[in-house]
């Protein structure tokens, strides 16, 4: 099985619109109101399908923001925050045939062997924030497990 870790990005057209991609899925991702979290792994998954794939991009590049953007939201969010593709269409303002977005979706899942749920440098940093690390110069917190004990 191929691991992802640790990719580096060499497909030059994708990185000539990246940062582009990238404020559309952060735009779009708050106005549907989804995590940072969900809008992160948005990225990180858009990263590995453009670098797979090497797409060739003809004004389609916010297509596969879009879709990039509905896969991470079905590994991530809850249900009542996945947005149906109509709905995606309608906040993305994108006038694709809802089979367009169907088709990315699933190249996507394909590229990454549908293997949807992947760990990110934010899942790492939400890890260790929920999990309160303590280091020896936080006096709050071990005063705090000095009780307990």
């Amino acid at each position: 099985m191929e691991e992802d870790h640790g990719h580096r990005i060499t497909n030059s057209t994708y990185l000539d619109v990246r940062e582009k991609m990238i404020r559309f899925i952060l735009d779009k991702g708050r106005h549907l109101k989804m995590s940072l979290k969900t809008l992160h792994l948005a990225v990180y998954i858009m990263d590995i399908f453009c670098e797979k794939t090497k797409p060739s991009f003809l004004k389609g590049e916010n297509l596969v923001a879009a879709c990039a953007l509905l896969v991470a939201a079905k590994s991530g969010e809850l249900d009542e925050r996945i947005p149906f593709i109509s709905k995606l269409k309608k906040y993305t303002e994108l006038n694709n045939d809802p089979r367009d977005f169907k088709n990315i979706e699933v190249a996507i899942a394909e590229a990454l062997q549908w293997n949807l749920q992947k760990v990110t440098f934010y899942s790492f940093v939400e890890f260790y924030l929920t999990a309160g690390v303590i280091v020896p110069q936080d006096r709050i917190s071990k005063r705090l497990i000095d009780r307990k004990s």
